[in-house]
């Protein structure tokens, strides 16, 4: 029998069953301080550390999402491994990228095999294309696309990417030249736009990887 949890170990394994049982995979660290509502990631950690210790979960080391429950009767069918739930981002402010997570409108489960291998799901959010500026392309307003969390200087020339341009997503092809960041359209009814890096009229999201339509 596993060992008596403390009141916030009990509270944090509370919430890792109903997680795990509702979206089919286990939180992160920082959901589950956001939870607990706890800040600091040490004493998210040393929560969980002592769930391990006691017989209440299981952690594989070096493995996006590595904890898995020692029981799983309180699951139901499937495996909460399955299917990670990334968020799918709300009204954002190019101004406040740093907020873009703070309040998503809900989660959607995406199979981790539509993903390229070396990308963590933890790094994975959900945003909805706020025009038809990649239309060319066979993006459309309102489509959901999977967008991997990035910096500039991870993004190649030529990729697609999202980007907060006010209050609006926008898909567009980036290219960095002359100091400046160059949003690539395709569509002509469209227009090009360039701003300069740390500029609050414009934020990045993270480069696109994966369209998600609903057909008719």
């Amino acid at each position: 029998m596993p060992a008596p949890l403390t009141e916030r170990q009990n509270a944090a394994y509370e919430f890792i069953v109903g997680y795990a049982r509702d979206r089919r995979s286990i939180p992160t660290l920082r959901e589950i301080g956001a939870a607990l509502g706890v800040k600091s990631p040490n004493a998210v950690t040393k929560v969980v550390a002592a769930l391990v210790a006691k017989g209440y979960l299981e952690h594989t080391p070096n493995v996006a999402r590595g904890l898995r429950l020692t029981d799983t009767s309180a699951l139901g069918s499937g495996s909460p491994d399955d299917a990670p739930p990334l968020p799918l981002l709300g009204r954002m402010n190019a101004a406040t990228p740093s907020a873009f997570r703070r309040r998503p409108e809900r989660f959607f489960a995406v199979d981790p095999q539509l993903l390229p291998r070396s990308v963590d799901p933890d790094d994975c959010v959900i945003v909805r294309v706020g025009d038809d500026g990649m239309n060319g392309d066979g993006l459309r307003k309102g489509d959901l696309v999977v967008v991997e969390e990035c910096t500039p200087r991870d993004l190649h020339p030529g990729e697609l990417a999202a980007f907060v341009v006010g209050e609006t997503v926008q898909l567009r092809t980036f290219e960095f030249a002359n100091g400046k960041w160059h949003l690539r359209t395709a569509d002509r009814r469209y227009a090009d736009e360039t701003y300069l890096p740390g500029s609050p009229a414009c934020a990045l999201v993270g480069r696109a990887l994966l369209v998600i339509r609903r057909l008719g």
